[in-house]
């Protein structure tokens, strides 16, 4: 009897410490790119706040503003996803172009990758929670860019439709794309694409997305050959009709 609850305990143990490594992981990971972001902006007003318009200065508050509340939200919203193996989100409906047009700015200053044309088809909303949506798009455009900003002619696109009410969203590169023989495992932590060991990243991004989409109810599928981009489908669920003020916003 002893034996056995010595065993337990171990186990239980080990799968604590394991949560554990996950959440240290993931706040890491999402909390990397907007403080990132929140740097450099306060860097370049320290250097030439003096030499652009109030106006424009408000503009970039603005901006830092909205990436504290970012790294608020990503905070709750990871420890909420962490209390619960098994929680669900709750889910509203969320406007989603002002939300990726910024991360797609965001990105591209993060990565370097002005030359990148981001292409914006109809962003439609989504039934979900803010900062979940956040963290998803944030890793799915952050890898489109960044796996396609070695590209002589960069282009990444994002657009979405209403399917079998579903809100799909398609995001699709012209990067170096992922082999055939590595996307069985790609939403395994810490898995990357043979291919992309030159690039900066650490191969946790799709395991985190791949769990935040479960806890939506969303699914998630990608096609990819090396050299080839990729595509990747995110299919979110329909709650019920969206309100006509957000479905212009």
């Amino acid at each position: 009897k002893r034996m056995l609850e010595k065993e337990l305990i171990t186990d239980n143990l080990l799968r604590l410490n394991n949560e554990l490594e996950l959440f240290t992981h993931t706040l890491s990971h999402y909390l990397t790119n907007p403080l990132t972001v929140l740097q450099m902006g306060l860097q370049f007003l320290y250097s030439n706040g003096h030499n652009i318009s109030l106006e424009k200065q408000l503009s970039w508050y603005k901006n830092l503003l909205d990436s504290v509340g970012n790294i608020e939200d990503i905070i709750d919203n990871i420890v909420l996803v962490s209390q619960s193996k098994n929680c669900q989100l709750d889910k509203d409906p969320i406007p989603m172009a002002f939300m990726v047009n910024k991360i797609a700015n965001d990105v591209r200053l993060l990565f370097e990758a002005n030359h990148c044309q981001i292409n914006m088809g109809n962003l439609l909303p989504i039934w979900g929670e803010k900062s979940a949506l956040y963290q998803i798009f944030l890793n799915v455009l952050g890898n489109a860019v960044k796996y396609s900003a070695t590209q002589t002619n960069p282009q990444v696109s994002i657009e979405s439709q209403l399917i079998d009410n579903h809100v799909e969203y398609k995001v699709s590169d012209n990067g170096i794309g992922i082999p055939k023989k590595d996307l069985p495992q790609i939403y395994e932590m810490f898995t990357r694409g043979a291919n992309a060991e030159h690039l900066k990243g650490t191969g946790i991004g799709l395991s985190l997305v791949k769990r935040i989409m479960d806890r939506l109810g969303a699914t998630i599928d990608i096609q990819s050959e090396e050299n080839n981009g990729a595509s990747i489908r995110m299919r979110f669920p329909m709650v019920s009709d969206f309100p006509t003020s957000i479905l212009h916003s």
